[in-house]
């Protein structure tokens, strides 16, 4: 007579449905982030390329904003977003362009600057 065979990972289906669930969410939300995270470095780079300048830390007002202290939350800082605490854009910027950094980037201020190219002088 042979022993009976040892059953391997021997659970209900529904404990399978249930992992799986969790582990497509776990997976949809970090997709999720680091779709946001993509969309903001392919920003970030598209228009620091046009002159516009990122400031890590600023005092606005009475706030002082530190992204040191107060980095992204932790998918996001895991995957390489860094906050922007203002955004200095030159005037040639677009209203359309300027209300897409503000949707892509919301935790930083957006100023408008002459653009140095655009002060020079002729000759």
């Amino acid at each position: 007579m042979t022993p009976p065979r040892r059953r391997w990972l021997a659970f209900p289906l529904r404990t399978l449905f249930v992992g799986v669930t969790a582990l497509a969410t776990l997976l949809g939300w970090l997709g999720w982030n680091w779709g946001i995270v993509r969309e903001r470095q392919l920003l970030r780079q598209e228009i620091e390329a046009t002159g516009a300048i990122f400031t890590l830390s600023m005092a606005n007002g009475n706030i002082f904003i530190n992204p040191a202290r107060n980095p992204m939350p932790f998918p996001r800082n895991w995957m390489g977003d860094q906050r922007a605490a203002g955004i200095l854009v030159p005037l040639t910027f677009t209203e359309d362009k300027v209300a897409t950094i503000r949707k892509v980037f919301p935790e930083a201020s957006v100023y408008a600057y002459p653009s140095p190219a655009a002060s020079r002088p002729t000759q």
